[in-house]
C-alpha cells in the first residue's frame, strides 16, 4: 500500500529525475502520513461505509492504530485494527527503502518489486481483518467500533 500524495510537478520543478521522483514521492508521501496521523485523529470523520451498509470499512481504525503505535501501544493498536501491524512494518519498510534506491540505483528495481508486493500483503491482511470483523464478529478483542 504506497502512500503517494506527492505532486510530480513540484519534483520535476525541483530538478527530480524522473526515475528518482516514485521514491522520493512515496518516502515524503510515507513520512507524512506517519507524521499526520496523531492529528488526523482529532478531526471528526464518518465513516460512508458504515454509514451505508452498516458494516465496518476494511480501514476502520487505522488511524487510531497507528497512533497506538506510536505511543508503543501495541495492544491498543490491535485492538482498533490488527492489520495496522503489518501496514505500520510495511511503511517502515518505505521509510528505509526509498532512500536507499534515491541513493543507489541498483536497488530501485528491487525496491519496487518488494514494495509491490508488500503492498498486496497490506491489501490482504485488511481483507482478512474486514471479513473476520463482519463474518465472525471480530478476532479477540477487535472492537467494531474504534
Amino acid at each position: 500500500m504506497e502512500i503517494d500524495v506527492c505532486p510530480r510537478w513540484v519534483l520535476a520543478k525541483a530538478g527530480i529525475s524522473a526515475e528518482a521522483q516514485p521514491h522520493l514521492a512515496i518516502f515524503l508521501s510515507s513520512w507524512l502520513a506517519l507524521t499526520a496521523s496523531p492529528l488526523l485523529i482529532r478531526l471528526p470523520h464518518i465513516c460512508l461505509f458504515r454509514k451505508l451498509l452498516g458494516v465496518p470499512c476494511p480501514g476502520c481504525g487505522m488511524l487510531h492504530a497507528m497512533a497506538a503505535l506510536l505511543r508503543m501501544d501495541i495492544s491498543s493498536a490491535w485492538n482498533f485494527n490488527p492489520a495496522a501491524l503489518i501496514f505500520a512494518g510495511f511503511l517502515g519498510f518505505q521509510l528505509l527503502a526509498r532512500p536507499t534506491a534515491l541513493a543507489f540505483a541498483k536497488t530501485r528495481s528491487i525496491v519496487l518489486r518488494v514494495s509491490r508486493y508488500g503492498s498486496y500483503v497490506v491489501y490482504g491482511t485488511l481483507f482478512l481483518v474486514w471479513i473476520c470483523r463482519i463474518f465472525l464478529g471480530g478476532l479477540h478483542g477487535i472492537r467494531l467500533v474504534p
